[in-house]
């Protein structure tokens, strides 16, 4: 994905790759190591989160069984390598 700096949050939400980026998705203003703040996007719209990570994970996993939608394989590279860091197991 082309990088998106200085795009406006709509504008990212506009780009988004339909086949790669699924809904909902979370999108982050700063970096991974300093997220200025989180979005949820759900039907092109941006929901501000916050700037917790570990929160607005937990609102993307929510998202999933509020709207009745099947979430990602659990085994999946992204849980696989993030979920130790964001809830401290292994």
């Amino acid at each position: 994905m082309k990088s998106m700096e200085n795009e406006t949050i709509s504008a990212v939400v506009e780009a988004k790759d339909l086949v790669f980026h699924n809904e909902p998705y979370l999108i982050v203003v700063g970096t991974m190591e300093h997220p200025i703040n989180f979005f949820l996007v759900i039907d092109y719209k941006a929901v501000p989160v916050g700037s917790d990570s570990s929160i607005a994970l937990n609102c993307l996993l929510a998202s999933f069984f509020v709207f009745g939608l099947d979430h990602p394989n659990p085994s999946s590279t992204f849980s696989q390598r993030n979920q130790p860091g964001i809830y401290q197991h292994p």
